[in-house]
């Protein structure tokens, strides 16, 4: 049975960490998405227009209000100066439009002023996503001797309003317009077009939470008729209401094709050099600069084949290094093992752990002179800092040599560099935009398939990019012929030990190299395996016992290293009628500023 290389393994684990990040960056955006939106949502569109007839304006409001993924029965509309049977109706064609009205003063703080509440819904029913309510009435609360002052949109919206329009029309000239529009009393200028003589039009896009547009003007001279009625505008198309179901799904996706791409990119640009010819000459060529190709991991992992001895001219820690690529606990493991090999030091077992004895104290400086320290024996049942000191000498002497080893392409490091740079860029832009557009654009300001698409391909494409490149940039270190030549024997002997055998550690114990293959066990990550077809194995005790007692190391050693390099941990002690929040519908000096003509008010939803 073909074994899994250690890059095969490498590209799943990172597969599985790339799409739970994937997944924890929209569980994020959706987590975010739901605590933004905890109460009311938006108002995509407020179109209203007041039709002056005397004193009295009769007006019309066509509110598209935007639920988003909340639960809600209906909305609220609070006018002040409305009486009860001065309410006309209220309709919609999607949602339920049963309506009833209450006193103002008794619902909301309004000071000393009269008004009527009415509320649009079923308290049976919930509905979510745009729907569109148009309600009727009439005020006379707009005309102060030949003043018109209208609070078109009042400042007590509990909502942002990405669109404003207010068409205010008369049968006289309405002159010296002027629009204001901001928080209550506000007198920040806003532009007022005239249509046509008798038809006053206000836009304002953007208005955030209790923000109002008042528009004032004078009366003038009678026309001979009243200004053409405007039309409302059609309902904005939307698909938001799915799209918050379909949207987590398709930037999925798109993320994954783009790490897919990008991946498969990286791998390709990653392809390793090996000598032309059969198996034998791609792993045992000498480097006579014959001629060279470029080979794909899946091709040259089936190039693999059976191997029962290690490379020539490798260690034991080398050949870990070499299939990894990174280094780990096994590699510095196994080199303490070659050390006793080499007579350096000798490994001996007291009770539940290993003692270092240095059989040369006189040695040059190194991870051995340091983490002995003059001591002629070395404890690893607990921590030592001499041995934690020599170990972080170790890791940098061997993170030198994987870095600056020729069985690498020297051109390696510039190219990881920046394709680690480009990815955390990638990402970082991905991440935050996505954050950002699934509140501001999907659920509020677009809400349609065109504007989902438009909006999230750029990120989508960079996040994708960007955790591809930051997760398998380390394929772009290419190895030179002659590495790949040594990686085809290091792996073959891998899986010569992965499938190891009770009768191939007897066969190693009668050439005298079980010590050397026990090395190449923890090296190459095989140690369970090697420790089993050893205990399996029927050897003479008499012959073996120091080679079995010395093989048992390998097994115990990792665990050993790891308590001595590692300080101890020190532990440390220690329904109802209810439309929320208030606001000022009039007041102060009339026509000159926001709040301070007729009507107006606010709402939100319940």
């Amino acid at each position: 049975m073909r074994q899994t290389s250690a890059l095969s393994k490498r590209r799943k684990e990172r597969w599985v960490v790339l799409v739970w990040a994937i997944i924890l960056t929209l569980l994020t955006a959706w987590a975010s998405h739901r605590a933004f939106n905890n109460g009311p949502t938006s108002m995509d569109s407020f179109w209203a227009q007041a039709v002056l007839e005397g004193n009295t304006a009769a007006i019309t409001e066509v509110i598209d209000y935007d639920f988003a993924s909340q639960s809600r029965h209906g909305i609220f509309r609070e006018v002040p100066g409305l009486v009860e049977q001065d309410f006309a109706y209220a309709t919609s064609a999607t949602a339920p439009d049963t309506w009833s009205l209450a006193p103002l003063e008794s619902l909301a703080p309004l000071g000393d002023q009269d008004g009527t509440a009415i509320r649009v819904g079923d308290a049976d029913v919930t509905i979510s996503g745009q729907h569109r309510y148009q309600l009727g009435y009439s005020l006379n609360t707009l005309v102060v001797g030949d003043v018109v002052s209208w609070n078109g949109l009042g400042a007590g919206w509990l909502v942002m309003v990405a669109s404003t329009e207010l068409h205010l029309l008369a049968s006289v000239a309405l002159e010296d317009p002027v629009c204001f529009q901001g928080g209550n009393w506000s007198q920040n200028a806003c532009v007022v077009t005239e249509v046509a003589p008798g038809h006053l039009m206000v836009k304002v896009n953007d208005l955030g939470w209790g923000r109002g547009i008042t528009v004032t003007a004078t009366r003038g001279e009678a026309l001979s008729a009243l200004p053409t009625l405007p039309v409302p505008p059609q309902p904005p198309a939307s698909d938001a209401a799915w799209l918050v179901w379909v949207a987590p799904g398709v930037v999925l996706l798109g993320i994954l094709l783009a790490a897919a791409a990008t991946g498969g990119l990286v791998g390709w640009l990653g392809r390793e050099k090996i000598y032309v010819g059969g198996i034998v000459d791609a792993a045992h060529a000498e480097a006579t600069g014959g001629e060279q190709r470029r080979i794909d991991h899946q091709e040259l992992a089936e190039m693999v084949t059976l191997t029962f001895a290690p490379p020539k001219g490798l260690a034991a820690h080398q050949g870990g290094l070499l299939l990894e690529e990174s280094l780990r606990s096994e590699h510095k493991s196994a080199w303490i093992l070659e050390q006793a090999l080499a007579s350096e030091i000798e490994i001996r077992s007291e009770d539940d752990h290993r003692v270092l004895v240095d059989l040369k104290p006189d040695r040059s400086a190194g991870p051995l002179k340091s983490m002995f320290l003059g001591q002629g024996e070395l404890s690893l049942k607990e921590y030592s800092k001499s041995f934690s000191t020599g170990w972080g000498e170790l890791s940098r002497e061997l993170s030198d040599w994987l870095k600056n080893s020729d069985l690498w392409s020297a051109r390696a490091g510039g190219r990881i560099l920046w394709a680690r740079l480009f990815g955390w860029v990638g990402t970082l832009y991905g991440v935050l935009a996505i954050l950002y557009l699934v509140q501001d654009v999907v659920f509020s300001a677009v809400g349609s398939w065109e504007g989902f698409m438009s909006s999230f391909h750029w990120p989508a494409l960079a996040l994708g990019v960007g955790l591809a490149l930051m997760m398998r940039a380390d394929e772009l270190r290419v190895r030179t012929a002659e590495g790949t030549g040594l990686w085809l024997q290091a792996e073959g002997f891998r899986r010569f030990l992965a499938e190891s055998e009770a009768k191939h550690v007897e066969q190693a114990a009668d050439q005298g190299r079980l010590r050397e293959y026990t090395a190449w066990a923890v090296a190459l990550g095989e140690t369970t395996r090697w420790t089993q077809s050893m205990e399996a194995a029927v050897l003479e005790p008499t012959v073996y016992r120091d080679d079995l007692l010395w093989a048992q190391h390998g097994a115990w050693l990792m665990s050993d290293v790891s308590t001595a390099s590692s300080p101890p941990v020190s532990s440390s002690s220690s329904d109802d009628f209810d439309f929320g929040g208030g606001f000022s519908g009039g007041g102060g000096s009339f026509g000159g500023s926001v709040g301070g003509g007729g009507g107006g008010g606010g709402g939100g939803d319940w």
